[in-house]
């Protein structure tokens, strides 16, 4: 999973996976979340929205985030 711009299309997301991290990737599904306004301490305050892009990769490859890219 990896939080992506909002405005990011899947197509886009794909060819960024595939050059950053050197793998094949089969399909990309993406998730939007919507900012909501909380109270805190008596103040308003705004999360923001963001995108989720959950990537499938080729069978046998796999993405190591500990190691870099």
């Amino acid at each position: 999973m990896f939080k992506v711009n909002t405005k990011a299309k899947k197509k886009s997301i794909k060819k960024s996976i595939e050059k950053i991290f050197k793998v094949n990737v089969i399909k990309v599904n993406t998730i939007n979340y919507k900012g909501k306004t909380k109270i805190v301490r008596g103040k308003k305050t705004y999360k923001n929205s963001y995108k989720k892009a959950i990537v499938t990769l080729k069978k046998g490859q796999s993405i190591d985030l500990a190691a870099g890219a």
